[in-house]
């Protein structure tokens, strides 16, 4: 299984590098951007949450799903908490986290101490072990590529969102299949 999501994030940080270069040969432009923007948010990832409803319903399924929701409710709620206590540091809306050791610091909560906080809470709660990897892994995720896309269509700091999702997804290469095995060992 590691293999697997390791073989996915090196394919994200490789689309993401030939679009760096796209960019940087201005094959690219401002316009193109926004064009691609609008396509992918407001025809792709519809016609991708329509599709992925596309599997045989069972009653199992629904009971697991409510479980993740439930998880997924509590774990928002930690990780607000975890998250205004930590980066409290950081001031104004704007925050330079790419400045000497603070990327590293919010990498470091981001995809190490949250999926193991995420573990422990689950834990504690009796999640069953699939449940538990699930949470655990989307948690342990880069930060999502979309947030460029969305910054870009919304007039946000595209540039700031795009450095985030790279150097997540780079870190990811590591930092997911050992969170993973630290999992396998503290579950055995």
């Amino acid at each position: 299984m590691n293999i697997n999501v390791m073989n996915q994030v090196i394919i994200l940080a490789l689309m993401m590098m030939v679009g760096v270069v796209l960019r940087k040969t201005k094959t690219i432009t401002d316009e193109v951007n926004k064009g691609f923007s609008n396509i992918l948010i407001n025809l792709t990832m519809p016609c991708m949450i329509i599709y992925s409803f596309n599997f045989k319903f069972s009653m199992d399924m629904l009971k697991g799903a409510s479980m993740i929701l439930f998880y997924s409710i509590v774990i928002h709620i930690i990780l607000i908490i975890l998250s205004k206590l930590l980066y409290s540091k950081f001031e104004g809306s704007k925050k330079n986290v790419f400045k000497g050791l603070d990327i590293y610091y919010v990498n470091f909560i981001k995809l190490i101490v949250a999926p193991l906080l995420t573990y422990f809470v689950l834990n504690l709660l009796g999640a069953s072990k699939t449940l538990l990897y699930i949470c655990v892994i989307l948690v342990a995720m880069q930060t999502a590529s979309l947030i460029a896309v969305l910054a870009e269509k919304y007039n946000g700091d595209k540039v700031t969102a795009s450095k985030c999702a790279f150097l997540t997804t780079i870190l990811s290469i590591i930092t997911i299949p050992a969170i993973m095995s630290i999992i396998d060992l503290l579950i055995k």
